[in-house]
């Protein structure tokens, strides 16, 4: 039985945050780019809601790509809601914040898990 360091839960979710982080920022940025669209209402992606789910082990099953030459599908897409008001640039800019600060953070967690796997592999030298 071989061991996949990237199949462990701590990776999968931080990676799993990466990816609903990118499909928060895509809303976030369309709600923005339709700022002065007549009639365009504001999206959003419920970011923690899925999450909670996905920890949960009861959300959305995230479609995965079985050979190289597949198009992955939009993670979550039928999830992104419509809040039902215009785009308030304010609040969009509140949000594009929270969830830059959510990425940054997912990856400096990833990446400090991924030098403590180098450093084990390496024997423990720096």
């Amino acid at each position: 039985m071989s061991w996949d360091p990237l199949a462990e839960p701590v990776t999968r979710l931080l990676a799993h945050s990466l990816r609903l982080s990118s499909r928060s920022q895509e809303v976030i940025a369309g709600n923005i780019a339709n700022l002065d669209t007549p009639g365009y209402t504001a999206r959003e992606f419920p970011f923690q809601e899925v999450l909670r789910q996905y920890v949960a082990g009861s959300g959305p099953l995230t479609p995965i790509r079985t050979h190289p030459g597949h198009l992955s599908p939009p993670l979550a897409a039928g999830l992104v809601e419509n809040r039902g008001e215009p785009v308030d640039l304010d609040q969009e800019m509140v949000r594009l914040g929270e969830n830059l600060f959510r990425f940054q953070s997912a990856v400096q967690l990833l990446n400090r898990k991924l030098e403590g796997l180098r450093s084990v592999l390496e024997g423990g030298r720096p």
